[in-house]
């Protein structure tokens, strides 16, 4: 997560192949923070590539149009790339070999490079230009005021990425990796932004990691009115979430997906990458794993 105030560079890339023909694209945008202005955006037509291929290229080709020696945060939607970049996965087709080595001797040029992965519904703007690229069947730079207009509407990456020390937002988009929850909020009673967040039932592909035993009745007292449905539902999934935070395995998994990784160790990070795809944070910070 980034504070409101961070100052740098933020790259977004992403590519695209048709299997048919090997021809692919890829698009490359360069934001300015703060204020997430567009300092540079291209997209470029690829020859002979796969999926994979062109993934590679929007990042490389990202790398070459930033500013060497600066720090940079490149994010995607392709966790194979990101997770071979970060040495987390191993790489072990010679297409994909050659082009881990040229970024790896890109990213030595910068003082730092930190990769994230984020789902495709963040990062439209790359999308966008990545298959008007591939559209158009020729390499172009976005100059008109009205394209670059577009890609700040429809870019999602800093809902994703930026902290914000005031606000209690809940993103609900489907099928996201992790979606931050400001600390707090859900336990308010009638917060808007959670409670038909907190209140609704888990999605029918998941299965919740923790049993949660029925709290004791011993110690209320008979006078005690029953909790509305929605109150019953929230409490619910606070308890939840709560024995999810004890629970040290549930905790780096959670940390892992929240892009928090700094305190693991590389073997750590390794052993969590290769299970991590079966598991998903929803908008209550609900650990859950897909069937």
């Amino acid at each position: 997560m980034l504070e409101d105030t961070f100052e740098g560079v933020v790259l977004s890339f992403d590519g695209a192949a048709k299997t048919s023909t090997r021809q692919g694209s890829c698009g490359c945008i360069l934001w300015e923070l703060p204020g997430w202005k567009i300092m540079d955006a291209q997209g470029f037509i690829l020859d002979d590539v796969t999926v994979n291929d062109a993934e590679y290229c929007g990042l490389l080709n990202g790398l070459t149009m930033a500013e060497l020696g600066a720090d940079l945060i490149a994010v995607g939607d392709s966790r194979i790339v990101i997770q071979q970049v970060q040495g987390l996965i191993n790489c072990n087709q010679s297409n994909l070999q050659r082009r881990l080595t040229r970024c790896e001797a890109l990213k030595a040029k910068f003082d730092s490079v930190r990769l994230v992965h984020v789902k495709r519904d963040f990062n439209q703007a790359a999308d966008y230009l990545t298959s008007k690229t591939l559209l158009l069947g020729r390499s172009w730079s976005v100059q008109e005021d009205g394209e670059r207009q577009h890609l700040e509407r429809v870019f999602k990456i800093q809902e994703k990425m930026m902290k914000s020390a005031e606000a209690c937002p809940v993103t609900s988009h489907s099928g996201l990796v992790a979606i931050q929850v400001e600390e707090g909020c859900s336990d308010i009673p009638g917060c808007p932004s959670t409670l038909n967040v907190m209140a609704a039932p888990l999605p029918h592909t998941a299965k919740i990691l923790v049993a949660v035993t029925r709290a004791s009745v011993r110690d209320q007292h008979a006078s005690s009115e029953p909790l509305d449905p929605l109150d019953y539902q929230r409490e619910r999934w606070r308890r939840i979430r709560v024995h999810q935070e004890e629970d040290e395995y549930l905790c780096d998994l959670r940390d892992f997906l929240n892009g928090e990784v700094d305190q693991f160790t590389l073997h750590r990070l390794r052993k969590i990458a290769k299970v991590t795809d079966l598991f998903a944070l929803d908008a209550r910070g609900v650990l859950y794993r897909l069937a």
